[in-house]
């Protein structure tokens, strides 16, 4: 007879990126804090050839189209006990390991494609548990006939000892949520929001990018000939930039399958205990609206505004409720506290 206390767990992740991507943050933390008799280790799939680089003995990295990765993941996922870490419409591990002892978390939102997710069903039937972070993604699993029992709300966390609020100088407005592609600078509300800052002129704003489709970005930047924006292009300390702005604002035009339904920035810019404006497009809108940290608006230039010069006047209002609201939904502590529970079961199977 196996010993299950013995066994590994193993997270299944895509394009591991700790530094800069938000699914890999999330890993990264559950890696570096549960441990000890959980044996925890990281499996990851690269989209693209890896160069050699020295990596922990806990992550093995493969290439997408390494000529063994089927029959390695197969073999791995046989051993212990499997934690996809990826999306519903999984396709690189869902349709091979998910009857292996296997749990789910849907990290990157694609709750928007119905087709997509209902075509893994029969996959996503098989496995013990589905951990969503957001209400809008259990809401529709629930509507869509899943088993209720087997879907588990666990919102993402933050380290909120890394961060601290501390009084701006002057009132500015952060953007944090670059686009991925080019093609999604409308639904990231790049357009709508560089049309705010145009209009208002005697606002400061500040944009973080990630030095993808930089070019594009200055292109129009330029073709509004836009002054009051501050562009920092490259890894920076996000801790310091909170500190020195006043709100963070999300300007997403619609629900899209390719941005998280509550960005990180936000709930990072909350643990710095600055506000948020967001544009109906997140699932943000019952928790802003009942903690009052806060606006949200319709995806459009006037209202947009609006909440912006709103904030501004009543600002002490929305400010003095940020922190609390971080510690209530999005602490790391309670973000672990659940993962650990769920192995110390999954280990009992």
């Amino acid at each position: 007879m196996v010993n299950n206390m013995s066994k590994e767990i193993t997270i299944y992740s895509q394009n591991f990126k700790p530094d800069n991507e938000a699914v890999s943050k999330e890993i990264n933390v559950i890696l570096e804090n549960i441990n000890g008799k959980n044996v925890l280790k990281l499996w990851n799939i690269d989209f693209n050839k890896i160069k050699f680089k020295f990596t922990p003995k806990k992550i093995s990295y493969y290439f997408l189209g390494h000529i063994l990765l089927l029959p390695k993941l197969i073999f791995n996922s046989r051993k212990g006990f499997n934690h996809i870490y990826t999306s519903l419409g999984d396709t690189l591990f869902l349709p091979f390991i998910s009857k292996y002892n296997t749990i789910l978390t849907s990290g990157a939102n694609c709750i928007f494609d119905k087709q997509k997710i209902m075509r893994r069903k029969k996959y996503l039937d098989k496995i013990k548990l589905i951990i969503i972070e957001t209400e809008l993604e259990k809401n529709k699993l629930e509507e869509w006939g899943f088993n209720k029992n087997k879907i588990k709300l666990i919102r993402q966390g933050v380290n909120l000892k890394h961060f601290k609020y501390k009084k701006e100088k002057e009132f500015k407005v952060l953007f944090a949520t670059s686009p991925p592609k080019k093609n999604k600078f409308e639904e990231r509300g790049i357009y709508l929001l560089l049309d705010v800052v145009q209009e208002m002129k005697n606002t400061k704003f500040v944009f973080v990018w990630r030095n993808k489709h930089y070019k594009k970005l200055m292109f129009e930047v330029k073709k509004r000939n836009i002054k009051n924006l501050e562009i920092i292009n490259q890894q920076t300390n996000m801790k310091k930039i909170y500190e020195n702005i006043s709100c963070t604002i999300v300007p997403f035009t619609k629900f899209d399958n390719h941005h998280k339904l509550i960005p990180l920035t936000l709930i990072e810019s909350l643990a710095s205990g600055k506000p948020i404006i967001s544009t109906n497009k997140t699932d943000m809108v019952n928790i802003v609206n009942k903690e009052k940290i806060g606006l949200i608006t319709n995806p459009d230039k006037l209202s947009l505004i609006n909440a912006i010069n709103n904030l501004k006047e009543n600002y002490e209002q929305y400010q003095k409720n940020c922190e609390r609201t971080a510690k209530k939904y999005f602490d790391e502590k309670i973000f672990l506290k659940k993962y650990k529970k769920i192995y110390q079961e999954m280990k009992k199977i």
